[in-house]
């Protein structure tokens, strides 16, 4: 019973050490996320309740995301979620909420839709999921796969035959200047 008793007692120090260390790395972890190099990712302007803010075109997120911080600003209402949510780096985070519909305006296109709430640098992060509905597009890419809606490539142009070549099929130059040489030999 004495070892259990010391047992529990070096067991409460080295607890409150690992949870400290826990929290802090969390708090590096969220600091590291909030650093984004700005020459590598598609940042646009958008405004919500007429303040402008900075958002991430972000197409390799399904979901498009709306930063703690902007929640409280407004005071947006939020709907509790339970699960997590999955980020590009493999880590795994609690899911906060959901907030109800809101309305951005990027541009002339105005969306409203819900929020997934995350802590996070931008005040959004637009998913896949509204993309589109912002008017944002991507062309130029190869199709990888053949498809019937894919259009047939172009058949190239050819180019017409010249006034000249066209007059020297009907008649040959050296036909003419025969017949010319003919007609002065045969004036008296």
């Amino acid at each position: 019973m004495d070892g259990d008793s010391e047992m529990q007692e070096d067991a409460g120090p080295t607890f409150d050490m690992t949870l400290r260390a826990t929290k802090n790395r969390l708090k590096e972890y969220r600091d590291e996320r909030k650093y984004v190099e700005p020459h590598t990712r598609i940042v646009v302007k958008v405004s919500i309740f007429g303040d402008t803010h900075e958002a991430l075109v972000d197409t390799g997120a399904s979901h498009s995301f709306i930063d703690t911080s902007i929640v409280s600003r407004y005071d947006l209402s939020v709907s509790k979620a339970t699960g997590f949510i999955g980020l590009a780096d493999k880590t795994v985070i609690p899911r906060i909420g959901e907030t109800e519909h809101l309305e951005v305006a990027c541009g002339r296109n105005i969306v409203c839709a819900p929020f997934e709430v995350i802590e996070q640098k931008y005040a959004l992060s637009i998913g896949m999921d509204l993309f589109y509905r912002f008017g944002f597009g991507i062309t130029g890419l190869p199709d990888p796969e053949p498809s019937h809606n894919q259009l047939p490539e172009p058949i190239p142009d050819e180019k017409p035959p010249s006034l000249l070549s066209h007059l020297t099929l009907r008649r040959p130059l050296s036909l003419s200047l025969e017949k010319r040489n003919s007609c002065k030999t045969s004036d008296p």
